[in-house]
């Protein structure tokens, strides 16, 4: 019997082994998503629907996806559409046709969209792992104008990582090493973190005395205070000092692209013996043990989880909270609003 895993189910088993439990083993997730991982889940498919697309499918309209989700959330009770916020698909929206703009001429190829990819994890050495096998679902592969080929990963966040936590992500240097495995007449020449900022930039707002504030913290881009000028038919000759320092400063504030070379063998190597040796260790768990730590309260499973550990009636939460979690699903995490 071929067992598959992913590195979303391994990097749920590193962070707690219960969590694990739930997630892949009973096979339960929210009834409602949190909006972080929602937001984020549109946004993938507007994306693969704009790479389609470009790759020639006429029939793949990124809007007509958004406006599916907009008729589901009309549906919702007044009580469940404040969960996500009064402008929860607007945002998306705005998000995602300033993520065309910005990247209108990148000039990219795109090869594939949303591409699975297995490979064995046991060879004839390692017995325990025997058919399992590693599965990845690449975001894209493209080929840019120096006819070279790479892996792009979209990443949505509420604010763009730093150098040293997009570097504790190895799931792209899983994702090269399958792909190369398996396709090597096409191999993949580097690494392209894709970050969407999941954050719409702030809509400047009128002064009393009339005009748009320029206060020095105003969390938006350039394009958005010029259309609220246009808007408001002001002349902008005013706001050029301030719209110059925006457009500097707001150039990879909300959509950003970092390129990497291929990972090296030897962090290859390393990386896949790290996830091979996680997967024997989690194939072998026999007690899934709770790993107690200030991050619980994020997870999806915290009041399932609490509620069984106090003792208290955890059927009525799993009855009334959690569904049957779809196949190709992961664990979604919410992210908090300080990190």
């Amino acid at each position: 019997m071929v067992r598959t895993t992913r590195y979303s189910e391994i990097k749920a088993f590193r962070r707690c082994p219960k969590l694990h439990e739930y997630a892949y083993i009973q096979r339960i997730q929210k009834v409602r998503p949190a909006a972080a991982p929602h937001r984020g889940t549109i946004l993938h498919e507007m994306l693969d629907a704009r790479a389609r697309r470009m790759m020639g499918d006429k029939t793949s309209v990124p809007l007509m996806i958004l406006s599916g989700y907009e008729k589901k959330h009309r549906s919702l009770f007044a009580e469940e559409r404040e969960l996500y916020g009064e402008n929860f698909i607007p945002d998306i929206r705005r998000v995602f046709e300033g993520y065309e703009r910005t990247w209108a001429q990148d000039g990219w190829e795109y090869e594939y969209s949303e591409q699975e990819i297995e490979t064995d994890l046991g060879d004839a050495k390692d017995k325990e792992l025997r058919g399992v096998v590693y599965h990845g679902t690449l975001d894209k592969i493209v080929v840019t104008r120096d006819d070279r080929r790479w892996l792009v990963d979209h990443k949505t966040h509420k604010s763009i990582p730093t150098e040293e936590q997009r570097f504790q992500d190895y799931q792209m240097l899983l994702y090269v090493w399958a792909w190369n495995r398996e396709n090597p007449e096409e191999p993949i020449d580097g690494i392209i973190w894709d970050y969407l900022r999941t954050k719409a930039p702030t809509i400047p707002e009128t002064l009393v005395r009339g005009g748009l504030t320029q206060r020095a913290n105003l969390d938006t881009d350039y394009y958005t205070y010029m259309t609220e000028l246009k808007r408001l038919k002001l002349d902008p000759k005013p706001y050029s000092e301030f719209l110059a320092g925006l457009r500097q400063r707001s150039a990879d504030k909300f959509f950003l692209r970092v390129p990497l070379p291929k990972p090296s063998k030897a962090m290859t190597t390393t990386v896949v013996e790290d996830f091979r040796a996680t997967t024997t260790a989690m194939l072998q768990c026999s007690r899934p043990t709770r790993t107690m730590t200030k991050d619980c309260s994020w997870c999806e499973f915290y009041r399932l989880c609490t509620a069984e550990l106090r003792g208290l009636d955890s059927n009525y939460i799993l009855k009334s909270e959690y569904e049957e979690r779809k196949d190709e699903e992961d664990v979604e995490e919410d992210e908090p609003e300080t990190r």
